[in-house]
């Protein structure tokens, strides 16, 4: 049984969300690009076999100044098992980041990122800011004895918020560790 899978790569940029309604991280835009291209458009596989997806620079310029993209993989209908009755039919879609850098790929602690605890609606966070010109991947924090695994992207220009428990206090003696894709920032009081 093959199947079929649609394949577009879309400019990626993210809206930094601290309003009420903030869930989980930045406000993720997809918007269409002809600066980096994906093929082919469709891809159709046989059981057991691989296929190639190229990224093409279409723009090198413009590329860089765009910086971050997404790879969106949609697995298409197929009509035999639509046929079946009293089946459940799952496609999957899956999003891959694309980054085109300009300079060398930074250290986290050579990067530009702030930080700072508010005070919001009786709950508390830790906003984020990428104040550098790479993103960066938030995978793990640690303050005393507060852990939390995270795993959010943020791109650069914008500041993501994180929420802290409500009795958490800064604590002068700790130091706060921001575990990332490009190593761990230690950020002393």
């Amino acid at each position: 049984d093959k199947e079929a899978f649609d394949i577009s790569l879309l400019k990626w940029t993210q809206k930094s969300n601290l309003g009420e309604n903030f869930n989980s991280g930045p406000e993720e835009v997809l918007t269409e690009t002809e600066t980096v291209l994906a093929s082919p458009k469709t891809v159709v596989l046989m059981p057991k076999q691989d296929k190639l997806i190229r990224i093409i620079v279409n723009d090198a310029e413009e590329s860089k100044k765009d910086y971050s993209y997404r790879l969106i993989i949609n697995q298409l209908p197929n009509k035999e098992v639509g046929q079946q009755k009293n089946t459940v039919n799952l496609l999957f879609k899956i999003s891959l980041p694309i980054f085109v850098y300009s300079d060398a790929i930074k250290t986290f602690e050579k990067m530009k990122v702030e930080h700072k605890v508010v005070n919001e609606n009786g709950k508390k966070f830790l906003l984020l800011t990428n104040n550098d010109t790479q993103h960066v991947q938030i995978q793990d924090l640690t303050w005393g004895k507060f852990q939390k695994s995270v795993n959010q992207y943020i791109l650069p220009g914008v500041t993501n918020k994180i929420e802290l428990p409500n009795d958490f206090k800064v604590d002068e003696k700790n130091s706060l560790s921001i575990g990332s894709d490009k190593g761990t920032l230690k950020i002393e009081k």
